[in-house]
């Protein structure tokens, strides 16, 4: 297997995923896949800045959350991948979910949105280290 950079340049240990390294920021609550480490991107979400950005935005980041949207291969209670999540406050993450309603704004204007702040939030874990390319 070929050296990756991010073990190079990093203190912490890369897992490779596909084309992505989610780096081991030594999270006690870190979970092990087939003997490797995983970063937990749920936990390192709380206290980040909300990436929605929906009408009623909550300021601040006491209630922000790592928010999962519902996909075609996702049903139930199964959520897609961490790294397809954007960190949201607590009334986002309603609007998200359908839990709440968003005046004048319909299913397909909440999912562009959400999506939106998906690639918001991978910048953010690019730019902190967290996720390397």
């Amino acid at each position: 297997m070929a050296k990756n950079k991010a073990a190079e340049t990093c203190d912490m240990a890369p897992i490779q995923l596909g084309p992505i390294v989610v780096l081991d920021a030594g999270s006690t609550r870190d979970k092990v896949k087939k003997g490797k480490p995983e970063m937990n991107l749920r936990t390192y979400a709380r206290g980040k800045e909300c990436q929605i950005r929906l009408p009623g935005c909550l300021p601040g980041e006491e209630t922000v959350s790592l928010c999962h949207i519902r996909t075609p291969t996702t049903g139930g209670s199964q959520k897609e991948h961490d790294l397809l999540g954007a960190w949201g406050c607590e009334s986002c993450h309603a609007i998200v979910d359908g839990r709440k309603m968003l005046h004048k704004w319909d299913k397909k204007d909440i999912e562009i949105a959400f999506h939106e702040a998906i690639v918001r939030t991978q910048k953010e874990l690019i730019e902190r280290g967290i996720v390397k390319w």
